[in-house]
């Protein structure tokens, strides 16, 4: 039942994730790591964490990537000079649970440790994405994936909401 509500909820977020991530522009010319990271900038601005994430109102939001070098990179380039709801972004490149517990956001690069990483992380405010085949259906929050050009996510809007993250009706739709 809770796998059933969790695949249709990724079905309406993953039109959601296209319509709303995916400029109209020629996206064909931006490598894979670029479309990433312009998806990990549009999810820092339609998440809302608790309050107590954050030292202060002026703390930034850290985006940690584990094994995903040229996507930490890409990031980096994307970020410079911007801010996501008033905050700044800061990029960090992390291994291990204990890091990525002091990030909000975490993209995890194809590895064999994305297990360890949910269950390190569950039901804390750190919004958890990666391109797992299974990653939603694991316990992850956004799983990204690509159908030729095109790119989207799945949303598993369950998870997000018991780390206590808010995420924006632009990234998650509902079908009636």
């Amino acid at each position: 039942m809770l796998l059933t509500s969790i695949k249709k909820l990724a079905c309406a977020a993953a039109l959601a994730c296209v319509a709303a991530f995916v400029a109209p522009t020629d996206a064909s010319a931006q490598s894979p790591e670029q479309i990433r990271a312009i998806f990990l900038f549009n999810f820092a601005k339609n998440v809302e964490w608790p309050a107590d994430a954050f030292a202060d109102a002026k703390a930034p939001i850290v985006v940690g990537v584990i094994r995903a070098h040229e996507v930490a990179e890409a990031l980096d380039r994307s970020v410079r000079g911007k801010d996501a709801n008033g905050r700044e972004i800061v990029v960090k490149r992390i291994d291990k649970v204990e890091e990525a517990v002091a990030c909000h956001m975490i993209f995890i690069g194809r590895n064999d440790r994305t297990a360890e990483f949910i269950e390190g992380l569950k039901g804390k405010p750190v919004l958890t994405v990666a391109e797992d085949k299974t990653f939603t259906e694991d316990g992850g929050m956004i799983k990204l994936f690509s159908d030729g050009a095109k790119v989207g996510c799945f949303v598993n809007v369950t998870a997000s909401t018991s780390a206590g993250l808010q995420l924006s009706s632009r990234l998650v739709a509902s079908k009636n």
